[in-house]
């Protein structure tokens, strides 16, 4: 590359480097002297070395005086002999930040790291995946949602020490500087958990079985079509097997897995976790190595971006528990692969990585691009198996995800829909089957559904969604009602998002399903163009509210925090006053460019006339207060 001009960066100076010290360890210009020349001692020995200061800095910040000078006599002492000149001192300052991590899973995380190219994109997904089954995790660990809480928190432990650096455009990617990711490798090498990532260095070091013979991890990127893994290559100690390219076939002879009997991830793909079509390169059919069959202790299998053809060895991976086919094809999914009890997360997507929230999933299933009506017995299975599923540009005939085990469930693009329940589940076998169905739903998520224009076709039908928490709706440009069934119990909900519905015209919520939202805290609603009311004016026998005698539960809306309203054209009011006896939590209301909107409490001038009478005759008190509202914003009303 050719630069107009070479600009030099010059090292920090010594002041420089002592006031960057002071800022990363927080030490105050009034400490002790003796505090302050073993600080400077330490700034001496990180070289001016910006990346050295602010790790050392970060990992000792906090201390006490006796750990201060313990990390001074461990750099002084710790000079690693096998470094080239010039580094030994930047070294043994990321070694005695990683020494002094709290955390053993942060420790594992930060030599999992290094399996990555230099300057890589880390998506934290991947770090779940790959790092399943070979990283420090607590005993306690037994669902996906579980690893993913505990590799965040060590990502955050590494973040503050200043060994990973987070993405400023995307909060789901993390990266870690050259020189550190050096220093990972020359870590893990020490402690005989030796990483391999140099793809030139191989087909010499495969030649000297030797020098692999120890070796935890191979992490090979960007493979040429010629590279081979012979049935010569044996490496009993591997636990971690990644290989990266866009044109090798993944196939015997090219790959042989028996010489590797303890590996317990392998990684044969053409992407990361987040692709595009663009990335789509190879799509010739080629044959998974049956060598495959011989690893026993496999955890995960990650083959994506891949036309794979016949998948049948699958069933004869007991301890599976990580199956990854983003952006793969196959033939068909084999039987029985449903009954496999370990196997927590299934994945045939190609979208990017979803929140789970509280939900903690032993099973979730994710497609694109599938005919889920003309789908196979076992896939079928493990729709009803599923506790988490998400369909995205999906035909979907049959209901077979209206199943009572299923927590979260996403829809996007999935075009010729009407309905998510539709009165086919009227054909269950009685009625305690219908009442199963959503029993544990926790999280409904729909996002660009075309077609849809009901939620639920009868609100007659016997479901009362007693365990949903959140419920959100995008972009869904013909969908009129979501028509609760009339035997809803919201008193869980938390959330509810509406973005983008411009044919929504029927209210949200009749009176009586109002009065269960005991534990919603966000009302959220944009660009609804058409809804005048969100609780509909009458109850279900046509009396009109507007007073707390009407029966209606004091304690509805009495954990909301938030009420937004953007862009609702034909919005009157807000909340009707039979329900704002008890908005003591309330912290915002936004209302903006809702042109109609009347009352944000009421829904009629009557009802405040009526309201005043009666407490003349001292028949009702008015009790509204709002004592927690921190943020009023009514703008183009």
């Amino acid at each position: 590359m050719s630069c107009q001009s070479i600009i030099e960066l010059c090292l920090l100076t010594q002041e420089e480097a002592w006031d960057l010290f002071k800022r990363r360890a927080n030490i105050k210009d009034d400490c002790s002297n003796e505090l302050k020349g073993v600080v400077r001692n330490i700034t001496d020995e990180c070289k001016v070395l910006p990346i050295a200061i602010v790790t050392v800095g970060s990992a000792l910040k906090g201390k006490s005086f006796v750990e201060w000078k313990s990390a001074l006599l461990k750099l002084k002492e710790s000079q690693p002999m096998d470094i080239e000149k010039g580094l030994s001192n930047p070294y043994a300052c990321f070694e005695l930040s990683y020494n002094h991590l709290s955390s053993s899973t942060a420790k594992s995380l930060f030599l999992l790291c290094s399996m990555f190219p230099k300057d890589y994109s880390i998506n934290k997904e991947d770090l779940v995946r790959f790092g399943n089954g070979i990283l420090v995790l607590g005993e306690s660990i037994d669902s996906m949602e579980k690893v993913r809480t505990e590799i965040d928190v060590a990502i955050n432990v590494l973040l503050d020490s200043c060994l990973l650096i987070l993405d400023r455009e995307q909060e789901s990617i993390v990266k870690i500087h050259d020189l550190v990711r050096d220093v990972a490798l020359w870590i893990a090498r020490n402690q005989s958990q030796s990483f391999l990532v140099d793809r030139k260095a191989v087909p010499r070091l495969l030649m000297e079985n030797e020098t692999v013979k120890d070796t935890k991890v191979i992490s090979l990127w960007d493979l040429e079509e010629n590279f081979k893994l012979s049935d010569e290559f044996h490496c009993p100690t591997l636990t971690s097997l990644l290989l990266h390219s866009r044109v090798l076939k993944f196939e015997e002879p090219n790959i042989y897995l028996g010489g590797m009997k303890a590996l317990k991830v392998l990684a044969l793909i053409r992407f990361s976790f987040k692709w595009s079509i663009n990335m789509w390169y190879h799509r010739e059919t080629w044959s998974v190595p049956q060598s495959i069959v011989q690893l026993t202790n496999l955890h995960t299998l990650c083959l994506r971006g891949n036309a794979l053809g016949d998948i049948s060895f699958l069933v004869t991976l007991e301890q599976l528990k990580i199956l990854d086919l983003r952006g793969s094809s196959f033939v068909e999914l084999p039987n029985k692969i449903a009954d496999k009890k370990k196997l927590k997360l299934l994945d045939f997507s190609d979208f990017s990585a979803y929140d789970f929230g509280d939900i903690e999933e032993s099973r979730a299933l994710s497609m694109k691009g599938y005919n889920v009506s003309s789908i196979s017995s076992s896939m079928n299975d493990l729709f009803l198996s599923a506790e988490l599923l998400q369909l995205r540009k999906c035909r979907i005939d049959n209901k077979d995800y209206l199943s009572s085990k299923v927590k979260r469930l996403e829809f996007e693009v999935c075009p010729d829909m009407k309905f998510i329940v539709d009165d086919r589940i009227k054909a269950k076998s009685n009625n305690l089957e219908i009442e199963q169905v959503f029993s544990h739903l926790l999280s409904l998520e729909l996002d660009q559904m075309e077609s849809l224009e009901q939620v639920f076709q009868d609100s007659s039908i016997n479901i009362s969604l007693q365990n949903l928490q959140s419920l959100s709706i995008e972009k869904c440009p013909l969908m009129h009602n979501i028509s609760f069934p009339k035997a809803s119990n919201l008193s869980k909900l938390k959330k509810l998002h509406l973005r983008r519905c411009r044919m929504l015209k029927s209210a949200l919520f009749t009176p009586s399903i109002a009065q269960t939202l005991v534990l919603l805290e966000e009302l959220h609603i944009y660009e609804c163009s058409k809804l005048k009311h969100i609780i509909e004016e009458h109850d279900e026998e046509g009396n009109v509210l507007g007073n707390r005698n009407d029966g209606y539960s004091m304690s509805a809306f009495q954990n909301l925090r938030r009420i937004k309203a953007h862009y609702c054209n034909e919005l009157v009011s807000i909340l009707p006053l039979s329900f704002v006896w008890n908005l003591s939590r309330l912290e915002c209301i936004d209302v903006t460019y809702c042109h109609n909107l009347k009352y944000v409490i009421g829904e009629r001038k009557d009802d405040w006339v009526s309201l005043y009478q009666r407490k003349e005759n001292k028949s009702v008190e008015i009790e509204i207060n709002l004592p927690a509202l921190k943020e009023l914003y009514l703008y183009s009303v």
